[in-house]
């Protein structure tokens, strides 16, 4: 099973409490936006942008259902790095 990557926080908690495990990676500026929002989830991890390393060892490791990203953090090079890192390994 190939991961859902989203970006930007959900319109509806629905698609990330329904699915199994979700990993989220925000920018500082959103980071409590999105604890706000799921940390009361068991199934959701959120790192910061800063923790890129321990985040993506995670998705390596777990292989998370949703791996949400903050458009903040993806419009970065370790964004963008990570979402090509991603997208390959789905082909």
């Amino acid at each position: 099973i190939q991961p859902q990557l989203a970006c930007g926080l959900p319109s509806s908690l629905a698609m990330l409490t329904a699915t199994g495990q979700v990993i989220v990676i925000a920018s500082a500026p959103m980071l409590s936006a999105w604890r706000v929002q799921l940390d009361d989830q068991p199934n959701a991890r959120i790192f910061s942008e800063t923790d890129f390393l321990t985040a993506l060892d995670a998705i390596i490791t777990d292989k998370p259902d949703v791996i949400a990203l903050d458009p903040v953090f993806a419009a970065t090079a370790r964004g963008a790095a990570l979402v090509a890192r991603i997208l390959g390994a789905k082909a």
